[in-house]
């Protein structure tokens, strides 16, 4: 009898069931990876729970700049508009007629920001109080005007009148301009006069005198300079202009004519060969605002 084979198929329902299982472990492996090695979950940072406010992140504040000890930097000021342009600063002129004379082109000269005040007299002196009382004018005059500076031009009048001669420190007249006494009286009170104006706070320009026409008086002219300029070396605060500078010839002797801004020539002195001209008094006053030009640089 012949033996015959059977074979048997596997059931379809039991290989879904197989599958089913495998993609089951297979993805159980795959969502807790640590949990199947027995390794302890990753640190994770918790969330606010229900009950917990996170600050908003507006408030925060760094924690190198403590809030309470470092107040808020205040707004830089914005600076108020100069008012040197628009100043207005006021110069006193105190002299004889030359500074008299020299005032009006100085005042168009220095224009509307300065405020000139021409006490300038004609005739007057250092040594002539019987005169013109320029001690007492003086003060009154710093009182009134308060002047940023002071211009002073004296050329060296004096009087034959006896009774209005000056005392010396000697305790002798002064006889006239040619004494020997007459330049050093005239540079003690000089040294006076700046002393005052310096006191007020004025800057001071001392104007050295134009030349003359007659040597003998030059030679007065010169010593009166000479003092001057002895007096402007004990005080930084005193600027020196030269009204030979401004009229003289090229070494500083008298001269009639001197050349104008247009190339001709034109006169500096009038008929007295001692008073200025119209040229002459541009020319001087010139050299005086270059002086106040320097003394307010060296303020």
């Amino acid at each position: 009898m012949s033996t015959t084979s059977v074979r048997t198929r596997p059931s379809p329902v039991l290989g879904v069931v197989l599958v089913a299982m495998v993609v089951l472990l297979a993805g159980m492996a795959l969502v807790t990876p640590g949990a199947a090695q027995g390794e302890p979950a990753p640190a994770t940072l918790p969330f606010p729970s229900a009950t917990t406010v996170a600050p908003p992140p507006t408030t925060a504040v760094p924690t190198t700049v403590p809030p309470t000890t470092v107040p808020d930097p205040a707004p830089t000021p914005v600076p108020a508009p100069s008012s040197e342009p628009t100043a207005v600063r006021d110069v006193l002129l105190v002299g004889d007629s030359i500074m008299r004379s020299t005032g009006p082109a100085l005042a168009h000269q220095l224009g509307a920001r300065w405020r000139v005040h021409n006490e300038g007299v004609n005739g007057s002196g250092l040594l002539t109080p019987g005169v013109f009382p320029w001690p007492r004018h003086l003060a009154a005059s710093l009182s009134r005007f308060d002047p940023d500076v002071v211009i002073m031009l004296f050329i060296g009048n004096y009087t034959a009148d006896p009774a209005q001669k000056w005392v010396g420190a000697d305790g002798r007249l002064v006889p006239d301009i040619y004494s020997r006494s007459f330049s050093r009286e005239w540079g003690r009170q000089a040294e006076r006069f700046v002393t005052q104006m310096i006191r007020s706070g004025a800057d001071v320009v001392l104007v050295l005198p134009p030349p003359m026409i007659s040597a003998r008086v030059q030679i007065v002219t010169d010593r009166l300079r000479a003092e001057y300029r002895a007096v402007a070396s004990r005080h930084p605060e005193v600027t020196l202009a030269d009204a030979t500078t401004a009229v003289g010839g090229p070494h500083g002797e008298w001269v009639a004519t001197r050349p104008t801004a247009s190339g001709g020539w034109a006169r500096v002195r009038v008929a007295d060969t001692v008073h200025l001209a119209r040229h002459g008094q541009g020319l001087v006053a010139r050299e005086i605002r270059f002086g106040i030009a320097r003394a307010r640089s060296n303020a």
